[in-house]
């Protein structure tokens, strides 16, 4: 029996990429196909596009929490609490209906201002969703039906660190292995664990997490694993784990919230106490080369994640969208438009989820703050970062969830 499921499992990854490059059409998790918040349009639609139309396709209530959407095979998934416990949800993206739901635990209570809730964001594979909740019970269920495939206990079986607003960290699948920080002092900071039946394969690192989550990144020829912990970037070999280069990068605060963003092809952004750097890898005689090339204070106080668009990097200063120049740093412009919130790109247009409830599409414009149309969605917006597939966008709040589709000005669309 044991067999017969491992064989079916394999199936149901298989029935698509387990990574999924910037080309998919889904969004498979966390800040999307390639967790840096870049990605292109449903069949280019947007490429090009200097006017663009919202029509809001449903809205529904759903339950506090601030995890994000992953998006595939005509379904979404999120997590939240229902009161009494946090689950996972998969419903239907064209009219959001819920399909089903999975119970994860007993709901993690906020703290410090913080809403209950789950804060991790689900990981779609093929016909598996992989889900770790704020309390560490790690699931793989079925995306067609909710079945339960296999389940863990990440904090009794690897001695997993819960930070002071649960576990947040969102699993990403890599080959054969879905990958999950653990940060505790029995198994290390990150494990991989075999996405067919949850058996550990291999873990890595010695210092704690926070709230980070892993992501690839190709250094020359090789793509590396990027791990962050609250005190070291790692680059590890995908398969086996094994130590390629580190580097001390000084976190904002104790339990570390910094997630990397690539910069072309060989630089990542990381969040410090000093301030965001700018960091170059590199393959070199000796090894991985990671050389420092320029730190600015100008984004900071935000949730969220900063974008990267040609020689141009786009992101908050608390309530401050700002724009800075990619080689060196400087400060190109700042605005007060569109207000504090959170940002995803899509082809050549940046498209914000602000904290009033309103989507906004600002011009990637390295000269000055162009917004080009807004739609207002919901009553209050969130610090949840939208998720886009196959033309429509989904954002939520502490309450409700909803779709919208984004299309070009010539193009009719209906909600």
């Amino acid at each position: 029996m044991i067999a017969k499921n491992l064989v079916l499992l394999s199936l149901l990854l298989a029935a698509s990429p387990a990574f999924l490059s910037a080309e998919t059409s889904d969004w498979p998790g966390y800040l999307g196909p390639t967790r840096d918040g870049r990605t292109t349009s449903w069949n280019g639609e947007l490429a090009g596009a200097t006017t663009v139309q919202f029509a809001t396709l449903w809205r529904r209530p759903l339950g506090s929490g601030y995890s994000g959407v992953a998006v595939g095979g005509g379904r979404a998934f999120t997590m939240y609490s229902d009161g009494t416990s946090d689950v996972l949800e998969a419903m239907d993206t064209t009219t959001g209906r819920k399909l089903w739901t999975q119970k994860l635990a007993e709901t993690l209570k906020g703290r410090g201002g913080a809403a209950d809730g789950p804060t991790g964001t689900p990981t779609l594979a093929g016909n598996v969703v992989f889900a770790l909740g704020p309390k560490g019970q790690m699931i793989a269920a079925q995306a067609s039906t909710g079945k339960v495939l296999w389940q863990r206990n990440l904090v009794r079986e690897l001695g997993a660190n819960v930070p002071d607003w649960g576990v947040s960290s969102s699993p990403l699948v890599v080959g054969e292995t879905v990958v999950i920080l653990v940060g505790g002092e029995k198994h290390g900071t990150v494990c991989a664990l075999a996405a067919a039946d949850g058996e550990t394969v291999w873990c890595a690192g010695d210092t704690a997490t926070g709230y980070q989550s892993p992501m690839l990144l190709k250094v020359g020829d090789s793509e590396h694993l990027v791990v962050t912990s609250n005190t070291h970037l790692y680059g590890l070999d995908p398969e086996s784990g094994k130590s390629r280069w580190s580097f001390l990068y000084e976190p904002k605060g104790g339990e570390g919230s910094s997630h990397p963003v690539t910069v072309g092809e060989d630089r990542l952004l990381i969040e410090t106490e000093a301030g965001f750097k700018l960091l170059k890898i590199y393959p070199a005689t000796q090894g991985v080369v990671v050389k420092q090339m320029w730190t600015s204070t100008q984004f900071k106080d935000s949730f969220a994640v900063p974008l990267a668009h040609g020689d141009a990097l786009f992101g908050y200063r608390g309530s401050i969208f700002s724009c800075l120049d990619a080689g060196t740093g400087e400060l190109n412009w700042q605005s007060r438009g569109p207000g504090e919130g959170e940002a995803v790109l899509i082809d050549d247009l940046i498209v914000t989820w602000g904290m009033d409830g309103k989507l906004r599409v600002v011009a990637p414009d390295a000269r000055a703050y162009r917004e080009l149309t807004s739609h207002q969605v919901l009553d209050r917006g969130s610090y949840t970062t939208p998720a886009y597939a196959n033309g429509v966008l989904y954002v939520r709040n502490l309450e409700e969830i909803a779709a919208v589709r984004i299309a070009p000005a010539s193009t009719r669309v209906s909600g």
